[in-house]
């Protein structure tokens, strides 16, 4: 019940260049963890998060540098974010 980890789904039409997920009401974003590489449309990554901590503010960077950010999102209560 206390496991913030994911599947990064991206159902968009180009690649997500960088994510980035840190704990709800961070000052900074960190660091990219895509550290693969861009996730192709139609691919998803597992990620991975340490138990604990549910409440999450994600940023999403499409290779167009086009950005869609989601604040709050409690990771521990889904398997799977879908993007867009």
């Amino acid at each position: 019940a206390d496991d913030p980890s994911f599947r990064l789904v991206n159902r968009g039409q180009q690649a997500i260049a960088e994510f980035f997920a840190t704990p709800a009401g961070s000052a900074n974003w960190g660091q990219n963890r895509l550290d693969s590489g861009a996730l192709a449309p139609s691919a998803a990554q597992a990620f991975r998060l340490p138990r604990g901590q549910c409440v999450y503010d994600l940023k999403v960077v499409f290779a167009d540098r086009r950005q869609m950010e989601r604040k709050g999102a409690n990771l521990c209560r889904l398997a799977d974010l879908p993007v867009p």
